[in-house]
C-alpha cells in the first residue's frame, strides 16, 4: 500500500512539473512575442520617418532661411545648418526627427542630411545717359561722363577699378579726328559675374554758320517775295495759305522786322515771346532784327505750342477762299487779334 502511495505522489509530482514547466514556456514565448512586435514597430517607426528638402537653387542675396528649405516632414524636427544666403556655394542641411508610436510607446531618432545651393545669377546693370554721344572735333570729354550707374542688383553701385565687384572702362576715341569711337564698360560683381555695355562717341567738324542779312529799310514791300518763299518752301504751304500769312503780317508791321517796341517785329511778338525770340535767334547765330530769324522763330512757334494752327494752315483749299480762311485762322490762333480786313488782303494776294 505504501508502494502504491509513493508512486502515485511521483505521478502527482511530475504532473505538477509539468504545468510548471508549460506555464514558464507559454511566458517565454509571449515574452519574445512583444519584443518581436516592439521591435517591428520601431522598425515602421524609423522607416517612416521622411524629410524632403527643396532641390531648387537659392538665389544669392534672398530672405531664405535653412527653415524655408523643408518641403516636407512626417515628423518633429530640429535642424542643424550652416546656410547663409548672402554667401554662393553648397550647405548640408542635418534634421534629426524625433517619433513615437502608439502601441507600445517605442521612440526613435532619425538624421537626414540633403544639400542645397545658393548661386549668383544676377550680372551687373550698366545705365548710360545716352546711347550716342556727339561732340565737336577738339572738345574735350570725359567718357565717364555718360556713365549713369554701373550697380548689381543685390551689392549695390560698383566703383571704377580691378577684380570683383569694379568696372573697367576703355575706349578708342580720338577726339581730335573725326569718326565714330565706342566706349565700352565692363563689370564684375563680388562673385564674378560680368556684363559690358557701349556707347557711341561721334567727333565732328562744325560747319561754319552762314548767316543771311536782308537788308531793311522804311520800304519793306521787297520782304513780301522773302516771307512768301518761306512760307511754301521751308513750312510746306500752298499759296492760300501763304497768303493769309501774309496778310496777317502785312497788318501786324508791313512786312518791317523791326517795327514796334514792346510788340515787336514781323508778328508784334510781346512779353515772353518777345524774350524768346530773342534767345532762339541767338542761339542760331541769327539777329532776332533780321527778316531771317523772326522767320526761323516763327516757324520754331508754329512746329511746337502753335502746332494746331500750322495743322489747320496746311489743310485750308488752294483758292481765294482758302486764303481768307487760312487769315483767319492765323489771326486768331497765333496773333490773337481781331481779323478786320486780312481776309479780303490775303485773298487779293493769292489772285496776284
Amino acid at each position: 500500500m505504501l508502494k502504491k502511495l509513493k508512486e502515485k505522489g511521483y505521478a502527482l509530482g511530475a504532473c505538477a512539473l509539468l504545468v510548471a514547466n508549460g506555464a514558464f514556456g507559454y511566458i517565454h514565448a509571449a515574452n519574445d512575442k512583444e519584443e518581436e512586435d516592439r521591435q517591428i514597430a520601431y522598425e515602421q517607426l524609423y522607416r517612416s520617418m521622411r524629410l524632403e528638402i527643396s532641390s531648387r537653387p537659392v538665389e544669392y542675396g534672398s530672405q531664405v532661411t535653412a527653415e524655408d528649405l523643408v518641403v516636407y516632414s512626417s515628423h518633429d524636427y530640429t535642424l542643424v545648418s550652416d546656410f547663409d544666403p548672402d554667401k554662393p556655394g553648397t550647405y548640408t542641411v542635418a534634421c534629426t526627427l524625433q517619433g513615437s508610436e502608439d502601441i507600445y510607446g517605442e521612440t526613435a531618432e532619425k538624421t537626414i542630411e540633403k544639400t542645397a545651393t545658393v548661386v549668383d545669377t544676377q550680372a551687373p546693370v550698366i545705365t548710360f545717359n545716352e546711347d550716342s554721344v556727339s561732340i565737336s572735333k577738339g572738345t574735350d570729354f570725359d567718357v565717364l561722363s555718360n556713365i549713369a550707374s554701373v550697380a548689381d542688383p543685390i551689392d549695390g553701385e560698383l566703383t571704377e577699378g580691378e577684380g570683383n565687384g569694379t568696372y573697367t572702362v576703355t575706349s578708342n576715341l580720338d577726339q581730335n579726328t573725326d569718326g565714330t569711337y565706342q566706349v565700352t564698360v565692363t563689370a564684375r560683381d563680388i562673385n564674378g559675374n560680368t556684363s559690358e555695355k557701349t556707347y557711341e562717341v561721334q567727333v565732328y567738324t562744325p560747319k561754319p554758320k552762314v548767316v543771311t542779312t536782308y537788308s531793311v529799310s522804311a520800304d519793306t514791300s521787297g520782304n513780301y517775295s522773302a516771307i512768301l518763299s518761306y512760307l511754301t518752301g521751308s513750312l510746306g504751304l500752298n499759296k492760300a495759305a501763304a497768303s493769309g500769312v501774309l496778310a496777317n503780317i502785312y497788318y501786324e508791321s508791313k512786312f518791317n522786322p523791326t517795327a514796334g517796341s514792346s510788340y515787336y517785329g514781323l508778328c508784334q511778338w510781346g512779353g515772353g515771346r518777345r524774350s524768346n525770340l530773342a534767345s532762339y535767334t541767338a542761339s542760331l547765330g541769327l539777329s532776332a532784327d533780321s527778316l531771317e530769324g523772326q522767320l526761323a522763330y516763327m516757324a520754331y512757334e508754329l512746329n511746337g505750342s502753335y502746332s494746331g494752327v500750322l495743322a489747320s494752315l496746311r489743310s485750308v483749299e488752294d483758292s481765294a477762299a482758302g486764303a481768307e480762311a487760312a487769315a483767319a485762322i492765323f489771326c486768331r490762333g497765333y496773333e490773337g487779334a481781331s481779323a478786320g480786313g486780312r481776309g479780303a488782303l490775303a485773298a487779293s494776294y493769292y489772285a496776284s
